[in-house]
């Protein structure tokens, strides 16, 4: 049993017992999953996660990155530039993220950045809700850019940690209202 665990194949939950992964599953997210257990991922902690793993993953980027790498980046940023629908920025901005993650030439960083781009699925939606955030993101994605560019791994990791505590300032306040409304079952709407 253990080495169908250790596979990714069954998991053993406290009160559930031993349960077969599906087959269609992806089997390092289920490990990955596994590992951290049962733990909230709620936006503090993403955001926690993010701002530890992706400065480090982009400083990586910056000395294996090529110009042709830089390119795709770039095509990411003006396909978001001229965007106006959410979904399509969500999916733009996950996409930027993971191709950074992927130029760090790691593969195990790169599932771990497509992982919690899942996680953090639900703030990106509703942070790319208003025009603010689109363009603090692309602004952050452009410097970002840059330090790549320059193949200066600390000018890459700067700008990552500020894109991201940029955007963690500007959701946060909206998470917090969609987590206390979530939790109380009002809306703005609801009167008492």
């Amino acid at each position: 049993m253990l080495e169908l665990e250790l596979r990714g194949l069954v998991t053993r939950r406290p009160g559930r017992g031993t349960v077969v992964v599906d087959s269609t599953t992806n089997v390092q997210e289920t490990q990955l999953s596994s590992a951290l257990g049962e733990a909230r991922r709620d936006f503090t902690e993403i955001m926690e996660m993010r701002r530890t793993i992706e400065p480090a993953i982009v400083s990586l980027a910056a000395t294996k990155a090529s110009p042709s790498d830089i390119q795709e980046l770039e095509e990411l940023l003006q396909r978001a530039a001229t965007e106006s629908s959410a979904t399509k920025l969500l999916e733009l901005d996950v996409q930027f993220h993971v191709k950074v993650a992927d130029l760090a030439r790691n593969s195990l960083l790169s599932e771990l950045i497509r992982i919690v781009s899942k996680w953090a699925e639900s703030s990106r939606r509703l942070g790319f809700q208003g025009s603010e955030r689109k363009a603090t993101s692309l602004a952050g994605h452009q410097e970002v850019i840059e330090a790549l560019k320059a193949g200066d791994p600390k000018a890459a990791e700067e700008a990552m940690a500020r894109h991201l505590g940029h955007i963690e300032t500007l959701i946060a306040p909206q998470e917090a209202h969609s987590a206390g409304t979530a939790m109380t079952g009002k809306t703005d709407g609801d009167q008492s």
